[in-house]
């Protein structure tokens, strides 16, 4: 060692507790989309990235399980889960096999709000794709003998569910809050609503949902608009029509009850969600209500985490999120904790909730949650599923693709005092409806020394008291 030379030892702290400068945030822009119409009506949003020779399409449809009927729910569920079980000329065995023969996958499901085909394969095989994804679509085989193995396994998905907390602790707090519509239900149909579907159902549903007017194709990847409009319009030759207009589902209930409780004898976690409902996706605070949730809990040093995790110990993480749909949405605290630190995590959890009102956010904050979501953005559009995802958020709540670009400006152009004020509209811990799926008998008295009156609730997030 010569003598301007210093130990290593000696320099860490010193480099440890100096915090490095952040560099200026890099410009960045989303590819130009390219919007267009196909002759039957169907919208198409292209987002060209030519990379890679990949390419992936989204075809969606309005209503999802808000166009279930009430006299059989889990209707739109169920129909596109059958979409992928044999369609045209192939069995489901066989559909499958030519999906891997191309080295391609297709999957059909629905939200709340729309039916969803994703068909995502390798630019050379776009067109025998296209034709498995067409099939799908428009020659679905929808037979009986398929429909009975589907119902099979999802009274198989619906038992794997009832044995996880965090998803059931999820099901009582929509249910509590949504009542009847159609937001509160399970997604996967429950076994008692299954006898209701059948083959005819499902056929007559089909025909009368999946159609091109209103309905949205979005393609990323390897290709131009010239290219897929010629590979679209032969395809779609004869497909027309609109489906029929969806019944407004009633409105939920204006307050959800306070406390509710799913009981799970010998427990010794407990897995707890606070939370109440919350604006629609097309709501004008989103730049201010994701800045906000940022810090609050939804980044690893948020203020929920902070607290709960580093400072009390309760829990390996907590987070809060904002689940928006088209009509509406939730906003919703999550974690689990030993059984004995219930009441406690809980009380700290809305004392955080009260000081996203109460206590403005410091320039810190303000700088690290800008930050974290603005530069984000750039990982979105780095593959084609990413583009496809960001567009498809858009498009699908009816809101201009402009969105993208605009986003990092209004929420680089915020002040502490704007998102403050957006809290004191978003969050209302006093009104939040609080669930803890646990050992009751360990838990429930001293929840309802504070928090009032229990609502219990099953598994299945049905009110039984």
């Amino acid at each position: 060692m010569t003598a301007k030379q210093t130990p290593v030892a000696e320099t860490v702290p010193a480099i440890m507790n100096k915090q490095p400068r952040l560099g200026p945030a890099a410009s960045f822009r989303f590819p130009r989309a390219q919007r267009f119409r196909l002759k039957n009506g169907l919208s198409v949003i292209l987002i060209p990235k030519h990379d890679l020779p990949l390419v992936r399409l989204r075809l969606a449809f309005p209503g999802g399980t808000g166009a279930d009927p009430a006299s059989a729910p889990g209707l739109a569920h169920v129909t596109a889960s059958m979409l992928e079980r044999g369609a045209g000329a192939r069995a489901s065995l066989e559909f499958s096999g030519a999906l891997q023969d191309l080295g391609a996958t297709l999957v059909s499901w629905v939200d709340q709000d729309h039916a969803q085909l994703d068909l995502a394969t390798l630019r050379r095989n776009l067109e025998p794709g296209l034709d498995l994804l067409m099939d799908a679509l428009l020659r679905p085989r929808l037979t009986g003998g398929e429909l009975d193995r589907l119902k099979r396994q999802l009274r198989g998905q619906v038992t794997q569910r009832r044995a996880r907390p965090a998803q059931i602790a999820h099901l009582a707090l929509k249910a509590a809050l949504f009542g009847d519509h159609p937001y509160g239900r399970p997604m996967i149909p429950l076994p008692t609503w299954l006898p209701a579907i059948t083959p005819s159902r499902v056929r007559k549903f089909h025909q009368a949902r999946y159609r091109p007017e209103g309905g949205v194709l979005i393609a990323a990847g390897d290709i131009s608009t010239a290219e897929l409009r010629a590979l679209l319009e032969p395809r779609m030759q004869g497909w027309v029509g609109a489906p029929p207009a969806l019944l407004t589902p009633a409105d939920p209930p204006a307050q959800g009850p306070r406390l509710v409780l799913v009981h799970r004898p010998g427990a010794t976690q407990s897995v707890i969600r606070a939370g109440h409902l919350g604006p629609a996706r097309g709501t004008k605070m989103y730049a201010a209500m994701e800045t906000l949730n940022t810090v609050l809990g939804g980044s690893f040093t948020s203020r929920l985490n902070q607290n709960l995790r580093e400072d009390h110990g309760y829990t390996y993480g907590v987070r809060s999120m904002f689940l928006l749909r088209r009509r509406g949405g939730l906003f919703v605290t999550s974690t689990s904790v030993e059984t004995e630190d219930t009441a406690a995590a809980l009380a700290e959890i809305l004392k955080e909730l009260r000081g996203a009102v109460e206590s403005p956010l410091t320039r810190t904050e303000l700088t690290k949650g800008k930050r974290l979501l603005v530069e984000e953005q750039p990982a979105r559009a780095e593959t084609v599923a990413g583009l496809l995802e960001a567009h498809a958020d858009l498009a699908l709540n009816g809101l201009p693709l402009t969105q993208l670009d605009r986003f990092p400006e209004q929420v680089n152009a915020l002040t502490s005092a704007q998102i403050t004020a957006a809290a004191r509209r978003l969050i209302n811990a006093d009104k939040a409806t609080i669930v803890v799926a646990g050992d009751v008998d360990k838990i429930g008295q001293a929840l309802e020394v504070v928090y009032g009156e229990i609502q219990l609730r099953d598994v299945d997030g049905v009110r039984i008291k």
